[in-house]
């Protein structure tokens, strides 16, 4: 919670106030456009029994610990900022899971060739606004993701976000988040998802 503290001190900081903002940013759920994590599952070393398999599809699973640690991070940034989440959040959340595997499961080498140059900028800005690599991670460490786990994450966001800009065949926001909804449906049908546990 280092920003956090550092910005009570230093409200007026506009540097720590960007700094926050971009964290929360990437620690957040994205908007349906932007789509969400999915590959980089946490690794908290839970027996198979205390980790259930709770999405089941052609070529990948999500297991309970991947939703448990977005949600952990959701929980910290909106006690930070004074937020509520919404009660169906959680179930937002593993959507946003799904639609990120699905579209790992189309992304071409130029799409990740694409999301990992853009995900190792992002990494680059952030870390030049906090400052120092140990500010970042004791940020990061506050809502239980390592700095890997972090950059893990940041990247299949950023390939996702390529496969579905080249996908759909257009680059406008308001066009994405028109045409996504219907595609991401599409490849529910054809990846086989299944969904166990739909968290409230």
């Amino acid at each position: 919670q280092m920003a956090t503290g550092l910005l009570a001190a230093y409200p007026d900081d506009q540097r720590l106030i960007k700094a926050k903002t971009l964290l929360g940013k990437l620690l957040a759920p994205p908007k349906p456009e932007e789509v969400s994590p999915g590959n980089s599952q946490a690794q908290s070393g839970q027996s198979a029994q205390d980790d259930p398999v709770i999405v089941q599809a052609d070529g990948f699973v999500i297991k309970q610990s991947a939703l448990d640690q977005l949600m952990q991070g959701a929980k910290h940034n909106a006690l930070a900022t004074g937020r509520v989440l919404p009660t169906d959040y959680s179930s937002a959340m593993l959507n946003r899971l799904v639609e990120i595997q699905l579209l790992l499961q189309k992304a071409t080498a130029a799409d990740r060739i694409k999301g990992q140059a853009d995900a190792n900028q992002k990494y680059a800005d952030l870390l030049s606004k906090f400052g120092s690599k140990e500010a970042l991670e004791h940020q990061l460490n506050a809502v239980g993701m390592s700095n890997v786990a972090f950059q893990a994450k940041a990247t299949d966001d950023a390939i996702a976000a390529a496969t579905l800009t080249r996908q759909l065949g257009v680059t406008a926001q308001e066009d994405i988040a028109k045409l996504s909804p219907a595609y991401i449906e599409q490849l529910k049908k054809e990846y086989h998802v299944t969904i166990f546990v739909q968290q409230p």
